[in-house]
């Protein structure tokens, strides 16, 4: 429990636990309460939800679904931390975590989950109320580093940009129909790469922004992205069919983004900063 609220986002239990296979079937079972409700503000922890007792029972299912009811109910870049039973992760005021356990001597290990930022559209494919949840990407929907945790905690993992790591092993998770699987992978390389359009005379404000962006353009706007630097999708606004929109900042954190507008003329971005 002490690790259930530390995320910004979390699995309340209020109605009673829930099983891989249970949330697998139904994202949107009233077993699977996700919420949001600011409790603690860590730094760190922004859009993460932790999950405890990975591996007895196999807990990995669910949290694959956590995730994708954080990317479908509040359109952020859903993250993970999780561990098995006896492992400790320690997040130091650098960023860096350190993972505590007694590996090899017991199957002590610490996941780290992140949507994959290599797809322009991370988005589950499917997830629905009463329906099983895909969310396969081509096998490349979650990206996952597993580290195992030792007394010292020599291995670690970059909670500032999530690829750096040692002691552990990248793998690939996805779900299709409801079934959950698991590949070896790659650490993720992401790269913005995207054409720009100036003719649409962008304008937004204020800038630095707090928790909203106003958007002005000379032509229609189609739809809008909110990402990263290095490529993560945080927001899509589709089918806005307007040359003025006021984005909601208010879950972002502070730091600098990348505004992505598609209109009747073409594409056009825009670096803004959040402050």
């Amino acid at each position: 429990a002490g690790m259930a609220i530390l995320g910004s986002h979390y699995f309340s239990a209020e109605i009673g636990t829930v099983t891989s296979a249970q949330a697998l079937n139904n994202p949107y079972s009233n077993l699977v309460t996700v919420d949001s409700m600011e409790f603690l503000s860590l730094n760190y922890m922004e859009n993460i939800i932790t999950d405890t007792h990975y591996d007895d029972p196999n807990r990995k299912g669910r949290h694959v679904v956590f995730l994708s009811r954080m990317i479908t109910d509040y359109n952020i870049d859903a993250k993970g931390i999780a561990c098995n039973e006896y492992t400790s992760v320690c997040v130091d005021e650098n960023g860096i975590a350190r993972v505590y356990g007694d590996y090899p001597n017991y199957p002590e290990t610490a996941f780290f989950l992140q949507t994959n930022c290599e797809l322009i559209d991370s988005a589950p494919e499917v997830c629905s109320a009463a329906i099983p949840l895909t969310w396969n990407k081509d096998s490349k929907a979650v990206v996952v580093y597993a580290v195992n945790g030792t007394n010292n905690g020599a291995n670690t993992f970059d909670l500032n940009d999530w690829k750096t790591g040692n002691g552990g092993n990248w793998e690939r998770w996805y779900v299709e129909n409801g079934v959950f699987s698991s590949i070896q992978g790659n650490a993720p390389s992401c790269n913005l790469s995207i054409d720009v359009a100036d003719e649409v005379n962008l304008e937004t404000f204020p800038n630095p922004a707090k928790t909203k962006l106003n958007i002005h353009t000379s032509k229609s706007i189609i739809e809008i992205q909110l990402l990263t630097l290095d490529g993560k999708l945080l927001q899509r606004i589709q089918n806005i069919n307007s040359d003025e929109y006021i984005l909601n900042l208010a879950k972002t954190s502070t730091g600098t983004y990348i505004l992505s507008l598609e209109t009747s003329e073409g594409l056009s971005i825009k670096k803004i900063i959040i402050e």
